[in-house]
């Protein structure tokens, strides 16, 4: 019986598909890493006199505003914290100390600007960070809400 040599042979294969699967997982990873990298470009701080002439870009959404869109749209943002202070959004669950680096790039620095995102808004950056509905999951706004009131 030549049951050993094909032991050895479909181990052989096996072996072969695997390693052959596992560099082709490697190359599209790496792949696909190089697109999301070129997707955010790196943001460079702003000077002092930068900040001094901008305080604040954004007008804040009046009280009774409360416009919930379906269609997806990117958030307002600032181009530097307002006074040159922003604030600690690793305070929001969910939020560590990468994810406050994505977000300040972004132009996201305080918690006002988190609270009066828009149903389109949190949508679009769920899909923007490959969130999958943590925004809404861990209730970001109610979070941002609390934050920004104290």
């Amino acid at each position: 019986m030549n049951t050993i040599p094909q032991i050895i042979a479909a181990s052989i294969a096996l072996l072969v598909v695997f390693l052959l699967g596992c560099i082709i997982g490697w190359i599209l990873r790496s792949t696909i890493f190089k697109i999301r990298s070129k997707e955010m470009p790196d943001i460079q701080p702003p000077s002092a006199s930068t900040i001094a002439q901008d305080k604040s870009t954004v007008e804040k959404a009046p009280k009774n505003a409360s416009v919930k869109s379906n269609a997806q749209s990117k958030p307002s943002t600032l181009t530097a914290p307002r006074n040159g202070k922003k604030d600690d959004l690793k305070q929001i669950k969910g939020v560590g100390p990468k994810l406050e680096t994505t977000l300040n790039k972004l132009g996201i620095y305080h918690f006002d600007q988190v609270a009066s995102w828009t149903t389109g808004e949190i949508e679009w950056v769920d899909d923007f960070l490959s969130f999958k509905g943590r925004i809404e999951r861990d209730d970001w706004i109610s979070q941002a809400k609390k934050f920004g009131d104290t």
